[in-house]
């Protein structure tokens, strides 16, 4: 009941950062209907978004991900879009990164893949779908 409608991990799909930098702007959306497709010119209320990141090849559900607070960027169509950076590893070697959304102040989380998640009909979240992050 509280997993989003639709999510996605929207852009870039791959980053190439230097240890302990910062990322460049990474860009996740959501649709929750009732939500984001009733709202203009700004975010629905009461949704978190984060962007994250953690082990190549780990599930980002685990509690070994790290995460940060995106920001509302823009309204696309139905959907909002938000944005965030991070902290790359202070260790070299390649990564995942992943958006996450909570229509529930983060009580719980939606997962977002590079391909879509969520509740609708054919969506799942794959962890094998996530970002690539290259620490060098």
């Amino acid at each position: 009941a509280n997993e989003c409608d639709f999510c996605n991990l929207q852009f870039p799909l791959t980053l190439t950062v230097a240890p302990g930098a910062t990322t460049a702007l990474v860009f996740g959306r959501i649709y929750e209907g009732g939500r984001t497709d009733t709202t203009v010119g700004g975010p629905a209320p009461s949704i978190l978004a984060e962007v994250g990141h953690g082990t190549s090849g780990s599930d980002p559900r685990s509690r070994n991900w790290t995460w940060t607070r995106a920001l509302f960027n823009v309204e696309s169509g139905n959907n909002d879009e938000y944005q965030g950076a991070f902290v790359a590893p202070a260790v070299s070697g390649t990564y995942g990164y992943a958006y996450r959304f909570s229509l529930d102040g983060g009580l719980t989380w939606s997962y977002a893949d590079s391909d879509g998640a969520g509740s609708n009909v054919g969506l799942t979240f794959a962890p094998a779908a996530v970002g690539v992050l290259l620490v060098q």
